[in-house]
């Protein structure tokens, strides 16, 4: 969720929008936001998002938190510490190597009928029609946990690309993650970041480029 830019912009085009933030304390003062608490099209779920359903462990950051250690701590993420101390150091992120006790559900589970049924009755069938994933180099692991989503909804995908390793950037990580269910592929423009449109399944054209 972080600051909710994305969501309070297709909350502006009428959509309803699911929302997880991972860091408890940032959920609460989130959740008392009235572009949160005020608006019924819009949902703010305290979890993380991965590729299993359960309990998980946050390494905790001021600004990118992550489930994966190496995206907080290893010398690759050297600017993410310097970010953290020009931003203070503490706050919502505590102190280095602090770790915090999560709840972990896939998107096929969140976002299933049933659960949209729970949030908003009457939608259980809607359509997912976009996903936006910023999960500080977990991206693979919440991709595997949102197949289903994907082969039944084919939505576009906005994810984070500069954490990744190097071999799965430039849409690799979604390609290979597509590869063994067939029937579903997308077409990717990517920089720092990767906004990829479905080339097959029930949403866009076959073929497209």
């Amino acid at each position: 969720a972080d600051v909710g830019t994305e969501a309070r912009l297709a909350r502006g085009f009428g959509h309803p929008v699911v929302s997880f933030e991972c860091r408890g304390a940032h959920w609460l003062k989130m959740s008392s936001r009235p572009a949160f608490a005020d608006d019924a099209g819009m949902r703010l779920v305290h979890a993380c998002v991965s590729d299993r359903n359960g309990l998980g462990v946050l390494h905790k950051a001021m600004d990118s938190s992550s489930m994966m250690k190496s995206s907080v701590q290893d010398p690759g993420a050297a600017w993410k510490a310097r970010r953290e101390q020009r931003s203070g150091g503490a706050g919502s992120g505590g102190a280095a190597g602090a770790t915090e006790p999560v709840p972990v559900v896939t998107l096929d589970s969140a976002v299933g009928a049933a659960s949209i049924a729970a949030l908003w009755p009457g939608l259980a069938h809607a359509r997912v029609g976009f996903v936006k994933i910023d999960v500080q180099g977990v991206e693979g692991a919440v991709l595997t946990g949102a197949l289903g989503v994907l082969r039944e909804h084919a939505p576009f995908i906005f994810y984070e690309d500069s954490m990744l390793p190097t071999e799965d950037r430039k849409g690799v990580l979604l390609a290979r993650t597509l590869a063994p269910s067939g029937g579903l592929s997308y077409v990717c423009e990517c920089d720092n970041d990767c906004f990829c449109q479905p080339t097959g399944g029930r949403r866009g054209p076959r073929g497209c480029e």
